[in-house]
């Protein structure tokens, strides 16, 4: 006994025999009983042991299944942000074209030195700039170069480069110049820089709005520094919180490797929406359009005609590695009778292939969502699901937008819309 106490006296060895107990075995011939001593004694210091192990156990299962409920929660809360958080892109500034008596817009030529616009709005915010850019036919090849230029920094920020199309006559249409983050950090001037290459520079030219006296907001040669002009080049600008994230275009070549979302299911932002265009027109109304796209409630109205079907095309918009695209369609007006609505993927050529059995203007229909009855003010969601064969090796495809009456009803009401277009990857 006593050396037992030397030993937890002892500074250095206290540690290792604070619990050390002396047990009596009894009769050293029972071998038999000096190993049940042994084993009752040690079951005696495991038995609490155990009983701690199996607490900490319990512990850490109910802390991880906490853990566990508090990630589905954030998880949740991510997806719903991703989902719904392209809602926060909205305009931030329109500088309208001035358009003449017949309608056309007034232009402004981009020089063979190339023009530079200085933006009317800080740096700060902004997500994409949509420009108004009329091609005209003539010659084909080249491209339009537009480059976007922050402070004072000699490097473009991003660079876009807008193929001129092969067009007979002129045709005007909306540019959409989108960058995958919206803009941080200090509030800077931001230049958009456009030359045209590879081709005539009298084939493009840029919506102009109208006359002001400020020079410093009107465009001026980048070689030069010279007002070329009068009018401020007309364009849209998007904005969203400093640093979001924003679907990105495949017009777009980044001056530096910038963060991109990692996103399984991706809301189609309102400036994709706003480029719809009218396939098919029933012509009822004189200067009546059946496809509308409605800035404020980023809805796409296909009003149906009285027989037959009208369909709103959103081309390019499909990626290839999509696995489905899903809308929601819903007759606005109580006063309607019910709408047929269907989404269409298909290739994005149209002008050659075997006419669609269910819609012969269309050709090389990849898959469809089938036919779905609407009644009025009772949305439905239409969904298209793509294989993994129809989904690898092709390039972006164009989604179609249909609308017909149920069984030639009238169609007096029938304000037919899409929302919340939705790509899955």
């Amino acid at each position: 006994m006593n050396f037992i106490k030397e030993l937890k006296a002892n500074a250095r060895l206290r540690n290792y025999f604070n619990n050390a107990a002396v047990v009596d075995l009894g009769d050293i011939d029972d071998v038999r009983g000096i190993l049940v001593q042994i084993l009752g004694v040690v079951s005696g210091f495991l038995n609490p042991l155990a009983a701690y192990a199996l607490e900490q156990a319990h512990a850490l299962s109910a802390s991880r299944k906490d853990f566990e409920v508090q990630h589905l929660k954030f998880s949740a809360l991510e997806t719903y942000i991703q989902q719904a958080g392209v809602k926060l892109v909205r305009q931030r500034m329109f500088v309208a074209p001035d358009r003449l008596t017949n309608g056309s817009a007034m232009v402004v030529d981009v020089a063979a030195s190339a023009i530079r616009q200085l933006l009317p709005v800080s740096s700060k915010g902004v997500c994409a700039i949509d420009l108004l850019v009329r091609f005209s036919g003539g010659e084909t090849g080249g491209s339009l170069k537009a480059a976007l230029y922050l402070g004072d920094s000699a490097e473009a920020h991003a660079t876009w480069v807008i193929p001129i199309p092969d067009v007979v006559g002129q045709k005007e249409d909306w540019i959409t110049l989108s960058l995958p983050q919206a803009l941080d950090g200090m509030s800077r001037s931001a230049i958009l820089h456009l030359e045209v290459q590879g081709g005539s520079s009298s084939a493009v030219s840029l919506g102009a709005s109208r006359i002001i006296a400020n020079e410093r907001y009107c465009p001026y040669g980048a070689g030069s520094g010279h007002v070329v002009g009068n009018r401020p080049i007309a364009m849209r600008i998007w904005q969203a919180p400093p640093g979001f994230i924003t679907p990105r275009l495949p017009n777009v070549v980044l001056a530096e490797a910038l963060p991109t979302a990692v996103e399984t299911s991706c809301r189609v932002p309102p400036t994709s929406l706003q480029r719809v265009e009218m396939l098919l027109t029933a012509a009822e109304l004189p200067n009546f359009a059946e496809v509308v796209f409605h800035s404020g409630e980023e809805q796409i109205t296909v009003h149906p005609p009285q027989k037959g079907i009208c369909i709103g095309v959103l081309k390019d918009l499909v990626p290839a590695a999509a696995m489905s695209v899903s809308a929601k369609g819903f007759v606005a007006s109580e006063r309607a009778q019910p709408v047929e609505f269907a989404l269409v993927v298909a290739e994005a050529d149209q002008a050659a292939g075997v006419p669609w059995s269910e819609v012969p203007q269309l050709t090389n229909v990849v898959d469809w969502s089938g036919w779905r009855a609407v009644a009025p003010t009772q949305p439905h969601q239409l969904s298209v699901f793509l294989t993994p064969e129809e989904r690898s090796g092709h390039p972006p495809r164009t989604l179609f937008l249909l609308t017909r009456m149920e069984q030639n009803r009238s169609n007096a009401f029938a304000w037919a819309r899409f929302y919340d277009v939705e790509i899955e990857r």
